[in-house]
């Protein structure tokens, strides 16, 4: 037997084990846990938990795992601790739907989230450290968005993804898990796997286990991992492109090659990956210098430099700055530049700016507002012009912003004074001139 099947015997063995663990576990009420429960209260009500309506946020730090027994609702953690001993869930959520996790620093579980059979949640924006696993997505849990955590120092594995499928796994900065994988897939298929920074791990940065077929690999780092950036065993039909493998001890292992057939590129020009161990020319190349992995693992058309497949987009305004305009709908201010991929995007100009009023684009004199541009692109400048004087309309004057400067109560007071001033100069003048003329 060699190491490879034993390692892969050990690995299921240790599986099954867990997961008994897991339905074991999830049988207990443990002393010291809080409970969401299915009617929205609170147990035990003195928790440092508020609620307002379906919004269940910390009031302070927590040291009891919280059991999700209410869908639909958004937990925050307002920025407090989930603080464990070692053992035990954090959050532990079991055949529950559309919950939101936020906000909470998560630290010293055996599992800091667990989702076993729950759907359509989303975990966003947590510090997940040093807990066993960082997060587990388990046993029919699909549709659910794990995006923009941190997911570091886990003494196990940061993400891992079980028998589920349609999730999305995005935005995470995963790092230095020690010993296990950054993100792992164990038969799962149909899942979305983008945008993560996975570095410095002792195993590997991203694995697909055990017929974890047709999940999608793009926009990723993988860097800095022990083992191997990416590997995969007995998993095919992934697509795997846009992603930097960069100083890896090894950038791909494939276990079973010949039951592993996948993706590694986009079609051309769209192109394939960046490889820090691959000299080739061009963004992506030509197809002429191949990243081959082996016979049925083949990237026709890798990238010269990281990141190769993005590209810059300026937005600026002229003659001022600071404005806020849009791309595709999200706020953003002048001036602006991103490195996006490449595809449609819509930019909208507001009508006015601090006495500015919209004139046009500066590239081609388009005065509508809204544009829709391609990339690969260029800089987009919206040019702007002082707004005229406002006019007067029934003694009010009318501002561009379409707010009235009513006038003074003491305005007909001052004309009517400056009035009589004026006039009695006049007569004044008047008498000096015919007193002089009186002397000659």
């Amino acid at each position: 037997m060699n190491r490879e099947t034993a390692s892969g015997i050990m690995l299921m063995l240790l599986m099954f084990a867990m997961l008994t663990l897991a339905f074991n576990v999830k049988m207990v009420k443990a002393s010291g846990t809080i409970y969401i429960r299915a009617d929205g209260s609170i147990d035990p009500p003195t928790a440092p938990i508020q609620r307002n309506g379906d919004v269940y946020t910390f009031t302070d730090n927590v040291n009891d795992s919280i059991v999700i027994e209410r869908g639909n609702i958004v937990i925050d953690g307002a920025g407090y601790t989930l603080q464990g001993a070692g053992d035990g869930y954090g959050f532990d959520s079991y055949g529950v739907n559309n919950v939101t996790i936020q906000n909470t620093n998560i630290s010293d579980w055996w599992c800091g989230i667990d989702l076993f059979s729950s759907s359509f949640n989303t975990i966003s924006r947590n510090n997940i450290k040093n807990n066993c696993f960082g997060v587990m997505v388990q046993f029919l849990s699909n549709n659910n968005t794990v995006s923009g955590n941190n997911i570091e120092n886990n003494t196990w594995d940061g993400v891992e993804i079980y028998a589920s499928s349609f999730n999305t796994i995005s935005g995470n900065n995963v790092k230095n898990n020690f010993p296990g994988d950054g993100l792992g897939l164990f038969s799962s298929s149909f899942n979305t796997v983008s945008e993560n920074t996975i570095i410095d791990h002792n195993r590997n940065g991203l694995g697909l286990y055990w017929y974890s077929n047709n999940n999608t690999i793009s926009e990723n780092v993988m860097k800095n991992n022990g083992d191997c950036g990416l590997r995969l065993a007995n998993s095919s039909y992934n697509r795997i492109y846009h992603n930097n493998l960069i100083d890896n001890t090894q950038q791909v292992n494939i276990y079973m090659s010949g039951y592993c057939a996948n993706f590694w590129d986009d079609g051309y020009p769209s192109g394939g990956n960046y490889w820090s161990d691959h000299v080739c020319t061009g963004n992506p190349s030509n197809g002429t210098q191949p990243y081959v992995i082996d016979a049925d693992n083949i990237d026709h058309y890798p990238f010269q430099d990281p990141n190769g497949w993005l590209h810059e987009l300026t937005v600026t305004s002229s003659p001022i700055t600071g404005v806020t305009f849009t791309i595709n709908g999200i706020p953003e201010i002048t001036s602006y530049t991103e490195w996006l991929p490449e595809g449609s995007y819509t930019l909208g100009m507001p009508e006015t700016h601090n006495g500015y009023v919209w004139s046009h684009w500066l590239e081609d004199g388009d005065t509508n507002r809204i544009k829709t541009i391609t990339l690969p692109g260029t800089i987009w400048t919206g040019v702007f012009v002082p707004a005229s004087p406002p006019p007067t309309v029934g003694g009010h004057m009318v501002l561009i912003d379409k707010i009235e400067l009513a006038p003074s109560p003491w305005t007909s007071t001052l004309i009517a004074f400056a009035s009589v001033i004026i006039f009695a100069t006049a007569i004044s003048v008047v008498y000096v001139k015919h007193r002089k003329k009186q002397q000659l």
